[in-house]
């Protein structure tokens, strides 16, 4: 199984000396117009790095915690859901079964419930 391993912190191609895996497993759950996907996300942890929220908002991330985040979503996906609910008066509950058939439509390992649509409430 391929997967995505994210630095942030730093530009585009340089590397971090000092990487902190977001969260136990390096299952960063990040929710996009695609789908719900599970990455591996470092922190940049150097002696002048940002804190961890302020470093997914530099990425277009946002997440529902400042402390410890462990999901977030991209602003693009929460651009469309808010002119998806302003349009259709569709609910999050709709939408996340919308991005959970687009990561995988055969229902045999569908994705984790996604803590975040907690946050679109």
């Amino acid at each position: 199984q391929l997967r995505l391993h994210i630095q942030l912190g730093h530009t585009l191609g340089s590397l971090c000396c000092n990487p902190e895996p977001a969260c136990h497993g390096n299952n960063f759950i990040l929710v996009d117009l695609n789908g719900i996907h599970s990455i591996a996300l470092n922190f940049c942890n150097c002696e002048m790095a940002q804190v961890h929220y302020i470093q997914l908002l530099h990425a277009h991330w946002d997440t529902a915690t400042t402390s410890e985040p462990k999901t977030a979503a991209t602003f693009c996906v929460l651009d469309h859901f808010q002119i998806y609910t302003l349009e259709s008066k569709g609910s999050a509950f709709k939408y996340y079964h919308v991005l959970s058939h687009l990561t995988e439509n055969t229902g045999v390992n569908p994705p984790k419930v996604c803590s975040y649509l907690l946050f679109w409430k």
